[in-house]
């Protein structure tokens, strides 16, 4: 049965670049229609910040997180069939910067 499957990629595509990752995601789709993909993933700024929290910690050069989406429509490029079901936010205001909200309790 190829029906009401959803996949769960935590953490996951953040590591791949982003036309992996449409691979990815055209492969599920093809394989699984009607399927659903919980997934998350950051935005260029934050990759950046990511990457210096990395190297400021001295423990490594370089993050292995390697894909940001700027704007959550560029999904939706990919393939016309694909929808975007709901977006969830880590931090309770989109509008607050990184920086802001690092120093409160979430």
């Amino acid at each position: 049965m190829k029906e009401n499957v959803l996949f769960i990629a935590a953490g996951v595509l953040l590591l791949f670049s982003g036309i992996r990752n449409q691979e990815f995601v055209l492969r599920l789709l093809a394989r699984f229609p009607g399927c659903e993909l919980l997934f998350d993933v950051c935005s260029p700024a934050g990759m950046r910040v990511q990457q210096e929290v990395v190297q400021s910690s001295r423990l490594d050069q370089r993050s292995n997180l390697t894909w940001g989406l700027k704007d959550k429509r560029q999904l939706l490029a990919w393939d016309p069939r694909l929808r975007l079901l709901g977006v969830y936010h880590y931090i309770p205001d989109p509008g607050i910067g990184l920086r802001t909200c690092s120093g409160r309790r979430l």
